[in-house]
């Protein structure tokens, strides 16, 4: 039984083997086929919309070429629905190669043979750009690319390899010496021969034979059409080829140094001979970059205002000055430090920030964080001595630490953890609403159960604070804490004047607040009544203007002398 199981593993890892290397050599292959995105600007229109039954439709293909080098084996094919016959073409069966910059325009006539009376043809032009394809998918049905004389390199030698992989996988087995180290080994063949396609492939097209490769495009354009109830379509191939040099070599021509390449300005309607196409002030790399504003318009959205002028993203900083910055005229906070564009340069927060670097000073501390903790962002060691880093600062959870389900809670205990810890503490840790556990539903748990979980190695305290307007006494409330499949009871403190009990914070768990005495008397426990509740709430409730210097737990055993166990020990026991 033993030898068959590992039999079969030989054999599946085998087939794991083969199929490994055989998807990696074809992903070699299809990454190395298309270098280039190198297409044609291609029109394909009709000579109006509606058509009477026998009248004749005029098509007309119009192919330019924005390279500055020539394409070979210019095909078109016109692919009519069964109804449809073409009556007449000026279209060559091989069309010459088309030269840099040259346009030719081809035409021809088609009859439809239908037996309706009308239809409509509801796409009279179609035209491909090639920098905006996913947004004018309903042009272009698809688009091939092929590479002649390509190698698919390993396609062979991943058959050999697999086949000896698996011979020596079945010999270890049989011989009795089919062990881990075995298993290693051949798992480390696997990845290193997995990668001998991609890499021998990757050589084949950028070392040596890139001067002679050739590849092979196909744009193909579809116009839908509707008569009566039916619908169909037409297409139209066209196909061409081009050296892949010619291609790479034209992406290093930038003829006005804009950074844009001149085929892609071309193509996109730009002007390659000037850094501000439509001469608003604005360079065409930071307009196109943007998303938003327009290259060929001064005025973008039409609003009287010169997009120079504009401020598109409302910081209060103008196009033309986010320009002169070099942030985004799209977001108002360009590294994302929550500090506005506006704020970071003009000093209104004390200091002046570099609005491009969520750091400033390279301390570890993002800007917000200096500005919150006091320091300053522009200086690495605010006291002079000691990175402001690794410097510890008391604070808080705010909100940003909390889940959605806390943040909806309406319960009227508000969890948080503090302490005097380095860097911020809302990165370091998080606070979830959990209603998994079983004992949340009991009525002596008055808070929701918080799950902490914490980074942060300093000592911190779990606090849950309570609303103004809470009157109740707060006798018997202490924290627990779940944990390891135990509930910890913690040692507790009420403050009156920040209306929050707390207490240490013991390690990761589920936190909650518990009415200590509804719990025991919940599982028949009454421990509680040798405890004068008046005495004992007066001590706890302080006045606003006292501190609370004693602990609930400390006061408990003070008022409960004779009781011969705390509530501590009973819960721990219980």
């Amino acid at each position: 039984m033993r030898t068959l199981y590992k039999k079969s593993i030989a054999f599946v890892t085998s087939i794991i083997a083969v199929f490994s290397l055989y998807t990696a050599s074809i992903h070699a292959a299809a990454v190395s086929s298309d270098p280039l995105d190198n297409m044609l600007m291609v029109t394909f229109t009709t000579d109006k919309q509606a058509y009477l039954k026998n009248e004749k439709v005029e098509m007309t293909i119009d192919i330019s070429n924005p390279h500055v080098y020539a394409v070979e084996n210019l095909e078109v094919n016109i692919k009519l629905p069964s109804n449809f016959t073409i009556e007449s073409s000026d279209m060559p069966e091989e069309l010459p190669r088309l030269s840099a910059g040259e346009t030719v325009i081809y035409h021809a006539t088609a009859k439809c043979n239908a037996d309706t009376s009308l239809y409509e043809l509801s796409t009279v032009e179609q035209k491909y750009n090639p920098i905006v394809e996913n947004q004018n998918t309903s042009t272009i049905e698809k688009r091939t690319s092929s590479i002649d004389g390509s190698p698919v390199t390993g396609d062979n030698d991943v058959i050999v390899i697999a086949c000896i992989l698996g011979l020596s996988l079945l010999l270890a087995v049989k011989s009795g010496r089919f062990n881990k180290k075995t298993m290693c080994v051949v798992l480390c063949l696997l990845l290193s021969s997995n990668m001998l396609p991609i890499c021998t492939n990757a050589m084949d097209i950028t070392l040596e034979t890139l001067e002679t490769q050739i590849s092979q495009d196909t744009i193909t354009l579809t116009t839908s059409i509707k008569f009566g109830k039916n619908n169909c379509s037409i297409n139209a191939d066209v196909r061409f080829s081009y050296q892949i040099q010619d291609a790479i070599n034209e992406f290093e021509i930038d003829t006005d140094e804009d950074g844009i390449p001149d085929i892609f300005e071309k193509q996109m309607g730009f002007d390659p001979n000037s850094k501000d196409t439509d001469g608003d002030g604005l360079l065409d790399l930071f307009e196109y970059s943007s998303g938003i504003l327009s290259v060929t318009l001064t005025d973008t959205d039409g609003n009287g205002i010169n997009d120079f002028d504009e401020d598109s993203d409302f910081d209060g900083l103008t196009n033309g000055k986010e320009q002169e910055l070099g942030t985004n005229p799209c977001s108002s906070d360009s590294d994302g430090d929550t500090l506005t564009d506006s704020e970071e340069i003009s000093g209104q927060n004390i200091y002046i920030t570099n609005p491009m670097k969520i750091d400033t000073d390279d301390d570890g501390l993002t800007d917000d964080v200096e500005l919150l903790f006091g320091t300053d962002p522009t200086n690495p060691r605010t006291d002079g001595q000691t990175l402001d880093s690794e410097r510890r600062f008391w604070q808080s959870t705010s909100k940003n630490s909390m889940d959605e389900g806390l943040l909806e809670s309406k319960n009227w205990l508000l969890p948080s953890v503090s302490g005097e810890v380095t860097g911020l503490l809302d990165n370091q840790i998080s606070l979830k609403k959990d209603e998994t556990l079983s004992f949340a539903e009991n009525r002596s748990v008055v808070s929701d159960v918080v799950e902490i979980n914490t980074t942060c190695t300093e000592p911190l305290r779990v606090s849950f604070q309570y609303d103004d307007d809470y009157a109740d006494n707060l006798q018997g409330l202490t924290v627990v804490c779940y944990q390891d499949e135990n509930l910890v009871p913690i040692d507790v403190k009420v403050d009156t004047t920040y209306r929050t009990i707390s207490g240490d914070y013991i390690g990761d768990g589920y936190y909650f607040v518990m009415n200590v005495e509804g719990f025991l008397k919940s599982i028949g426990i009454d421990t509680m009544e040798s405890i004068s509740y008046p005495e004992l709430s007066e001590k706890i409730i302080k006045k606003p203007d006292e501190e609370a210097t004693e602990t609930s737990e400390d006061i408990i055993e003070e008022s409960a002398e004779e009781a011969t166990e705390t509530s501590e020990d009973i819960i721990k026991e219980s």
